[in-house]
């Protein structure tokens, strides 16, 4: 690709080759002059696109970060809930132990009292011959 300070394919060098070389930048100048009009209105085509293409992608940006927060909120709650169910489940474990440590403890008593109830009344446990 050979260039005039743009960017050019084989065809357009030749047809600009193809102009005299004393006329040949009055010569381009007047015809980008002629469609200046038109050029003016691709530029502004072309920058509405690209200020487009800059908010669609702001605005997907902002909608990730959205979906990441809410992703991340349901996260939370889920360990939260998990958490809260584990301690449920561990007071509960904690309040049967307790419980059957203090029936253990009851029956020890009842237990000790009765011996204690038997052997105050001389009644014997054993007999003996």
């Amino acid at each position: 690709m050979r260039s005039f300070g743009l960017s050019c394919d084989d065809e357009t060098f030749r047809l600009i080759q193809s102009i005299p070389s004393g006329i040949r930048s009055k010569t381009i100048r007047n015809i980008i002059l002629t469609y200046a009009f038109e050029i003016e209105e691709i530029k502004e085509e072309y920058w509405k696109i690209e200020l487009e293409k800059k908010i669609e992608e702001k605005e997907h940006a902002e909608r990730l970060a959205i979906e990441k927060e809410k992703l991340r909120e349901l996260r939370d709650a889920e360990l939260e809930r998990e958490r809260k169910e584990s301690f449920r489940k561990l007071e509960r474990e904690q309040m049967i132990f307790f419980l059957k440590q203090k029936q253990i403890q009851e029956r020890a008593e009842w237990e000790a009292s009765k011996w204690r109830t038997n052997c105050e009344h001389g009644e014997l446990l054993i007999e003996t011959n």
